[in-house]
Formats: C-alpha cells, structure tokens, sequence
C-alpha cells in the first residue's frame, strides 16, 4: 500500500500517512510531520516570488529526496483547492514516483472558470488580482488574514460559504473554524509568498501539460463549492479524461472537513469508488 503525499491546504505542504486513527491498519511508513514550503525563501514585498517552474522543480527534487530517504517508491498524492496545480507539475515531473492523486476541491485552468457565474466574491477578487501583480495579490490575502483574526471566525468564513449551506453546517462546528484559523496562522508565520504565488499563478492562464499526465486523478469535488464552480470542473475532466476521473459530492467548498472520512476512503484503494467518467 503506497503512504501519501498530501499537500491538503493550499500555500503549504503536509506530509503525513494515509492513516486514519480510527484505522490504524492504513499506517504504512510514516512520513516526518509538520508543514514546510521547500524552495520558497522570502523575496521582499514588492518582488516576486521563484519563478512557478523553478518552483516546481525545486519541490519534486525534495519530493524525491524524501522519498528516496524513506525507501518509498511511489506513493499517492491527496490535493486541495490551490494546490491542486502544484500536484499537476509534481505528477509531470516524478511520474515514477507518483501512483495516483486526489484532488479535492481543487482549482482547474483559467479557462474553463472565465465566463462562468462564480458565487464567490473572493474567485473573482483573486482572477482579477492575479492579472495585476503579485503586491496586489499580497495585500488582499494579507486583508483577509487581518478581517479573520479581528472579526468574529465563525461569522467571517460563513459570509465567504455564503452560497453553499453544506459549507455553513459545517463551519458552525467550533472545532473545524479552530482548524481553519490555525491554519491561515501557520501560513501567515511563513510568509505570505508561498500564498501569493499558489493564486496567482493558480488564477492566471494555466502553463502546465494536463495533456501529457499518465497518473491517474480522483477529481473529488463539491456541487455546491463556491469557489471552483463544478460545471468548471466537469469540463476540465471531460477534456483530460484520459487520465482524471470525476467524483461528485453533495457538498461544498470544505469537503476535507465535511467529508473527511470519504477523502481518507478514497486514497489507498485500487477500484473507482464508484466515480464516474465524465
């Protein structure tokens, strides 16, 4: 059984085991934990960040190196939202390495969002943003962050969910708006530059060859997520359905809280999960 790889939230990267506590039998060989942003030093406010290509190659030799170091031959990678680009590269670049991906509420190129109704303001800031500079990127992001930490979490996420009632239910849990708070403070004690470059160039007119990928893809995502319109992302699996497989969800933005035990179902199994060729 192949460990995991999992870049789960955007702007950073987890490495961590496929394991669920609840079983324990899918542990394999554990992976260091923590999150880190290889390649990624700070570059000054008004600069930009590497380069995505340097970037990306920087982070498929550390990808290599750590897996040469554990022994591992090839494992799965599990994706979210912005990082789902990333991935894309990683699986281009180490497809000896790499076995399978999910992909869960992830962004898919430009072009098949533009044009499109989007529900969420935040999208549609970020398309425009990302076609102007990365110092406007970073004072938006860097805005958010400072209205999340002063205003009220659970009311602040809820007016972003705003379109999708799955992802209201769940973001009146307090535990899960916890996790996600912790999580924006962990990227913001980076640095935003690893934030800044995942949108930008996420938002932006896609480089990346999905044409040319050989690993198989579980596009698992959400009808109602109001960030990454699902008929985008319907259209980006029928276009490269040589090698992505779409499986939808009654569900929204949040589906690796809200669903978090039918993402962990779906990453060391050999059959489709009952997805379907879209």
């Amino acid at each position: 059984m192949n460990p995991t790889l999992s870049p789960l939230n955007p702007s950073a990267v987890t490495f961590r085991t496929t394991a669920a506590p609840r079983q324990p039998a899918r542990t394999g060989r554990r992976a260091p934990g923590g999150r880190t942003r290889p390649c990624s030093g700070r570059v000054g406010d008004t600069d930009k960040p590497l380069h995505s290509g340097d970037w990306h190659g920087c982070f498929a030799g550390v990808v290599r190196s750590l897996l040469d170091s554990l022994e591992i031959e090839t494992c799965t990678v599990l994706a979210r939202a912005s990082a789902s680009q990333s991935f894309y590269e990683l699986a281009l670049l180490l497809p000896d390495r790499v076995a399978r991906g999910v992909v869960v509420n992830g962004l898919v190129p430009r072009r098949y969002i533009a044009g499109k109704r989007t529900a969420s303001r935040w999208t549609a800031t970020l398309m425009g943003a990302s076609f102007v500079s990365y110092p406007v990127a970073r004072m938006i992001l860097a805005a958010g962050q400072r209205l999340l930490r002063q205003s009220d979490p659970v009311s602040f996420l809820q007016k972003m969910y705003d379109h999708s009632p799955s992802d209201r239910t769940t973001l009146g849990d307090p535990a899960i708006v916890a996790s996600s708070v912790r999580g924006v403070e962990d990227v913001v004690r980076q640095g935003l530059d690893a934030g800044v470059n995942d949108l930008v160039s996420g938002f932006a007119a896609w480089t990346t060859d999905l044409g040319a990928l050989t690993v198989p893809v579980i596009l698992y995502h959400g009808r109602e997520d109001p960030n990454v319109p699902f008929n985008s992302v319907a259209e980006s699996a029928r276009d490269n359905a040589h090698c992505m497989t779409l499986l939808p969800e009654n569900g929204g933005g949040q589906l690796c809280y809200s669903h978090i035990d039918r993402v962990l179902d779906l990453l060391p199994g050999d059959d489709d999960h009952g997805a379907d060729r879209t």
